[in-house]
């Protein structure tokens, strides 16, 4: 992995994986979390940023 991330440093191309969806992570496993607790859809939102 460190390979790849000098070689977008040192060619500055954008990471794969960006800051943004590094904090979505959290929020996405909480919500399949919760749906499987409640046994069905939760909608990411639902959870209000817990």
């Amino acid at each position: 992995m460190s390979i790849r991330v000098t070689e977008r440093v040192r060619t500055g191309r954008a990471p794969a994986v960006t800051g943004e969806d590094a904090r979505a992570a959290p929020a996405v496993a909480r919500t399949a979390i919760e749906s499987v607790t409640v046994g069905g859809p939760v909608r990411i939102d639902e959870l209000g940023g817990r």
